[in-house]
């Protein structure tokens, strides 16, 4: 959701040329069903309102990212929404040079830089969100009943493709495979296939965890981990075999198991606590496999290559929404007394992270940080909403 983070990431950097520097916004594929609608700042809900300063700081970690690209020649944007590095460059030195900011300073930052507009899917303004955390969990340095599952480091035969490499069109997308004879060929080594073993000489055991926490970790992408009641270290996504992601939340509904409409992350686990002798054959349904590595931060990068901020920071569909764009977020959370009451939330976000779960126009994952308010926010979030992106202006600043 920290390169995913899950929500397995790919790391995406489109190859694009046109620039957003008028107030209309650029046009949309013809294949696709994007439609930007531009609107006022007063037009969004609850705009002077939310306390932005920490939003410009999320930004402004995210210009960081962005500028370091400059020199390799990167070029920003996705496939329905160009931009290029002079459309990134005036508002990220702006950003840069500000130490500290109030949030009605933040909020005429943003409204003279960026032009909001409303983001639609067949005129549709409404979509998905959710929302992820960074999950604690205990291991130990030898097996153990409970600790019997090997959280493993990238296997030595694991290799990437960067499509980019072959195609300027393809740039950002990567595929996970292994050499044989010289040859390119997927992994195919399921997670069933590496739970039996298939592994075991290729790839060096971080630490041995519980088989549900390593699952939900690899869900998650991130997480800080506890050895031996040691000092938490922060481990994150190293690569993936390669096989597509089944949510197993729907294998328990269309098995009758759980019921859609409450279905959540604390109630799919509670499920496999309950079930254990079944727990495994349900998780083997999601062939999809993350391997792991220690970071040296304190804190998870999302796919921007940027420490993510709570509350701040969101994952979205990298073929839509460009990283490293504020959205305007209008959606709801679930009330920790009851999940099944709902809270306002309309609140400024920065697009700074991808996931293999996020996919769409109008969709989102937010990220919330760690500990118990994280997680139940997490494990809930799952109600309708709209954003609203905005694009940065290109102009000349008199010095």
């Amino acid at each position: 959701m920290w390169a995913k983070t899950f929500k397995y990431f790919c790391i995406f950097s489109l190859l694009c040329i046109v620039s957003a520097c008028t107030t209309q916004p650029p046009a949309a594929n013809n294949n696709q069903p994007l439609k930007l609608s531009p609107v006022k700042f007063h037009d969004l809900p609850g705009w002077k309102q939310d306390n932005q300063a920490t939003a410009f700081y999320a930004f402004k970690n995210s210009c960081r990212s962005i500028t370091s690209f400059f020199s390799k020649k990167h070029l920003f944007g996705s496939p329905l929404i160009p931009l290029s590095e002079e459309d990134w460059r005036p508002v990220c030195q702006a950003a840069l040079k500000i130490d500290h900011i109030s949030d009605q300073s933040a909020r005429i930052f943003f409204e003279k830089w960026f032009k909001p507009y409303a983001v639609l899917a067949n005129d549709n303004p409404q979509g998905l969100f959710t929302g992820y955390y960074l999950p604690e969990i205990q291991g130990s340095s030898e097996k153990t009943k409970y600790f019997s599952a090997p959280l493993y480091g990238r296997p030595s035969d694991l290799v990437f493709a960067d499509l980019g490499n072959f195609n300027p069109e393809w740039q950002g997308r990567v595929l996970f495979g292994k050499v044989i004879n010289g040859a390119f060929r997927p992994y195919s080594t399921s997670r069933k296939v590496i739970d039996e073993g298939a592994v075991d000489q290729k790839a060096k055991i971080i630490a041995w965890v519980n088989p549900l926490d390593r699952f939900f970790l690899q869900i998650q992408g991130s997480g800080l981990l506890k050895i031996n009641q040691n000092s938490p270290v922060l481990v994150g996504y190293d690569g993936a075999n390669g096989s597509p992601y089944t949510a197993i939340g729907k294998v328990l509904i269309s098995r009758g198991k759980l019921d859609k409409k409450t279905l959540s992350m604390t109630l799919i686990r509670q499920w496999l606590i309950d079930n254990l002798e079944a727990a495994q054959e349900v998780m083997e349904q999601d062939a999809s496999f993350v391997f792991f590595k220690k970071l040296p931060e304190n804190q998870p990068q999302g796919t921007l290559q940027t420490i993510l901020t709570p509350g701040r920071s969101i994952a979205v569909d990298r073929k839509v929404i460009p990283l490293g764009l504020p959205l305007w977020v209008k959606t709801s959370l679930p009330k920790k007394s009851n999940p099944q009451e709902i809270i306002p939330l309309n609140r400024l976000f920065i697009a700074q992270d991808t996931g293999g779960a996020i996919q769409g126009i109008v969709r989102g994952d937010l990220y919330w940080g760690s500990g118990a308010e994280a997680e139940f926010l997490a494990s809930h979030l799952k109600n309708s909403g709209r954003y609203w992106l905005f694009l940065p202006y290109k102009m000349e600043r008199n010095r």
